[in-house]
């Protein structure tokens, strides 16, 4: 993934490039666009915009708009985030992921390094697996099963970032009403 500017209408972007031996075959022409179709009309404050792609013999590239925070794996790893923090972006990450299960897309890897995040922590989902939005009918008979494993990815993504990097790691103690609180 390379840094870049679009000078014609003045913002940085992302460009993904996919070397030429891949996207020279002709399975994955047919997967590279059909995936960037339905990327390209996923429309959500928390899914990376595709801005543009291309294919011609040099590789296959995908334009998307650039996120200056890097990877949720590369925020974890820089220094702790507090609980509200991880909260927001289980929540930014859910709504997402929910509506391109809506909208009949599954993610096909949720993880740490499929997250990005923007100059003010806000979480993006990204990384949409080519083999994950196929449009033949053995690919949407297998929808309901990739979306299950998004779901589960998901999960585990979210309670691995409330096992780790706890600013207060006091003990939750319940008060009865369902609602853990501090003590």
């Amino acid at each position: 993934v390379y840094h870049g500017y679009q000078p014609s209408v003045g913002r940085e972007v992302a460009v993904k490039v996919t070397r030429a031996d891949l996207a020279n075959s002709a399975d994955f022409i047919s997967r590279f666009e059909a995936a960037a179709r339905l990327v390209a009309r996923l429309d959500h404050p928390h899914i990376i915009r595709l801005h543009d792609y291309w294919r011609d013999p040099s590789g296959a590239y995908l334009v998307t708009q650039w996120m200056a925070g890097g990877s949720l794996g590369e925020a974890l790893s820089r220094e702790p985030m507090d609980p509200a923090e991880k909260l927001r972006i289980v929540r930014q990450i859910g709504e997402a992921l929910a509506f391109a299960h809506r909208s009949g897309v599954a993610h096909g890897g949720v993880g740490e390094d499929s997250i990005l995040l923007d100059d003010q922590g806000n979480a993006y989902l990204s990384g949409f697996r080519v083999s994950s939005v196929e449009g033949d009918e053995a690919a949407r008979d297998s929808l309901t099963a990739r979306m299950s494993r998004d779901v589960a990815d998901f999960a585990r993504l979210a309670s691995r970032l409330f096992a780790t990097n706890w600013t207060d790691s006091r003990p939750l103690e319940s008060t009865g009403k369902g609602e853990p609180v501090s003590v």
